[in-house]
């Protein structure tokens, strides 16, 4: 019922043998930050070195998949597009920064945010569902602050974002 989820890469990796195959989340938005061991990260076609303090973020839509070592640590904060479209209603530019693929240095806030996502998540305390989605905006207005600083990421065209519209439709019309 939650509309944002949070586990340990090691949760999930550990499974697979610290490989995730490239897939796509058509309604999912996620970020994932390593805090300590490393891999690589397959976005969208292109290999991107993973070390500590990498902070991921994957779109909805787009392809990714990743190689871990062995004991790699760190988190994945993933948001339903309803809580993800809620938070950023009102903030386009923020919506736009978010909108490509990145591989980013993650500052303390950053981290900071996601283990109090994750340990949140993990709990069972009053208001859990409030905070969380406090913690997520905050978490998703970070990570668009750490996009803009960099000079990799380009403006999105029209077509993206009309491409998402259709997905979304399809995805909730299609019987």
């Amino acid at each position: 019922s939650d509309l944002m989820h949070c586990e340990t890469i090691a949760a999930r990796s550990a499974l697979h043998d610290w490989e995730l195959r490239p897939h796509r989340h058509a309604r999912l938005h996620q970020l994932m930050l390593l805090e300590a061991g490393g891999g690589s990260a397959q976005l969208e076609g292109g290999a991107v070195p993973l070390g500590p303090l990498s902070l991921v973020n994957v779109p909805p839509g787009d392809v990714h998949g990743f190689t871990f070592a062995p004991g790699t640590e760190g988190y994945v904060a993933t948001l339903a597009d309803e809580m993800r479209d809620e938070l950023l209603a009102q903030h386009a530019e923020v919506r736009r920064a978010l909108s490509r693929a990145a591989v980013l240095r993650a500052g303390p806030a950053l981290v900071g945010t996601m283990r109090q996502i994750g340990a949140e998540f993990a709990g069972h305390g009053p208001a859990r569902a409030l905070v969380l989605r406090g913690l997520c905006a905050m978490l998703l207005g970070l990570t668009a602050r750490a996009v803009s600083r960099t000079d990799a990421v380009e403006e999105p065209l029209a077509e993206p974002d009309l491409l998402r519209r259709f997905e979304s439709a399809l995805e909730l019309h299609y019987l």
